[in-house]
């Protein structure tokens, strides 16, 4: 199993609305990509306004063919528009994880 988060900064002011846009993103990818298991996180220490989404899949070769499919298609890029009026585009931090058995 292989898990994927990203995480970002939401922009002052906009705390509500990113949350909310999160987990339309969430649903959207889960309702059309279900391969993939994605949760909305919530910092509840540390930095507060902060927000992740955590993906699981299968296996890393699986994960790269949906992300290949879903970065180009067209809802997709419709579901995450306006994201740059509620995070800091350059906060996005990217990582995979693994379960250690």
């Amino acid at each position: 199993m292989i898990y994927f988060v990203r995480s970002a900064t939401i922009r002052q002011g906009q705390s509500r609305a990113a949350r909310q846009w999160a987990l339309k993103v969430a649903h959207w990818v889960n309702g059309n990509y279900p391969d993939l298991d994605v949760q909305v996180l919530d910092n509840v220490s540390g930095h507060l306004f902060r927000v992740h989404w955590m993906a699981s899949c299968e296996s890393m070769a699986l994960f790269g063919e949906i992300w290949d499919k879903m970065r180009v298609d067209p809802g997709y890029q419709e579901v995450i528009s306006g994201a740059e009026e509620l995070i800091v585009q350059e906060s996005l931090i990217d990582s995979f994880y693994r379960k250690v058995e």
